[in-house]
């Protein structure tokens, strides 16, 4: 190989090289993390709560099927197909933050009552317990979020189950950005929030 024909393999290798950096450059997807929030409006939606004040409530254990258990954000196609989302992804652990706005929501919402999460250090500080199974907590392609719950008052004391229920929820989302969906998953845990606040109160009062 005379040495015309190496200058010019080393030109051809080194435009390649640069085209497969330039690719990657453009290609690339910077990853995007989201978070849930708490209710803004909670304090001045609250129900009144009589007789409430003083009441311990520990919240969970909360369930979560493994679907989600998945840092990156999850949608669902028409039929059986999961979307899973690699450049937009939760900040934190999905349940882990469900349970906290959750918990935050009810701590506005339920005034003076005390709100715990699970696990906490000692049961005789608790007197009614709040254990949640998510079934499904997702957005599909038509940014229709669906959180369906149930749910579950338990006095601490006795064990006795005092109040049980299925939440099905539904909001569409203004947008398929994921910011947006977010956001509106934030509001479903907060109808959520109301409706445990509400089971609450017909107990605590």
């Amino acid at each position: 190989m005379t040495f015309s024909e190496i200058r010019l393999l080393i030109s051809r290798t080194a435009i390649y090289a640069s085209s497969l950096i330039l690719i990657g450059c453009i290609t690339t997807q910077p990853t995007q993390y989201y978070m849930l929030t708490s209710l803004d409006d909670a304090r001045e939606s609250a129900p009144s709560m009589p007789g409430s004040s003083g009441a311990r409530i520990g919240l969970g254990p909360l369930n979560f099927p493994e679907y989600l258990d998945r840092p990156a954000i999850v949608l669902r196609s028409p039929g059986a197909e999961i979307i899973i989302n690699d450049y937009h992804r939760w900040a934190e652990s999905l349940d882990k933050n469900f349970l906290r706005v959750l918990s935050d929501n009810l701590q506005m919402l339920l005034g003076n009552t005390s709100v715990v999460m699970f696990p906490w250090h000692n049961s005789k500080d608790i007197d009614y317990q709040v254990i949640i199974q998510v079934a499904r907590f997702d957005a599909d392609l038509s940014n229709k979020i669906q959180l369906f719950a149930h749910w579950t008052i338990q006095r601490k004391s006795d064990g006795k189950i005092l109040h049980t229920q299925k939440s099905t929820i539904t909001q569409e989302a203004d947008s398929n950005d994921f910011n947006t969906i977010v956001k509106t998953q934030s509001k479903v845990i907060g109808t959520l929030s109301h409706e445990i606040a509400t089971g609450l109160q017909k107990i605590i009062q």
